[in-house]
């Protein structure tokens, strides 16, 4: 529940943030996809789907950390990942 209501105040704040980004459709989804896998986390009834929401998690987070695609945000990826 703290997630959600934490996602709200970030979907809230990211519109005029993200104005002169561009993109910021694409983040928004992932934004969701990541909130999704993080409920999912929070949900998960066993290991094994612990573990395909935690990894939903990871692999949408790089995502939202790349959605520039410029070398700088490239870079962040890959670190992010290893």
């Amino acid at each position: 529940l703290l997630a959600a209501f934490l996602w709200v105040i970030v979907s809230i704040y990211t519109p005029e943030y993200m104005k002169h980004e561009g993109g910021s459709r694409r983040f928004e989804f992932y934004a969701l996809l990541i909130l999704s896998a993080v409920l999912g986390i929070f949900l998960a009834g066993n290991l094994i789907t612990l573990l395909f929401f935690f990894e939903l998690m990871t692999i949408t987070s790089f995502f939202w950390v790349t959605h520039r695609w410029n070398q700088e945000a490239i870079k962040a990826g890959y670190y992010y990942l290893f």
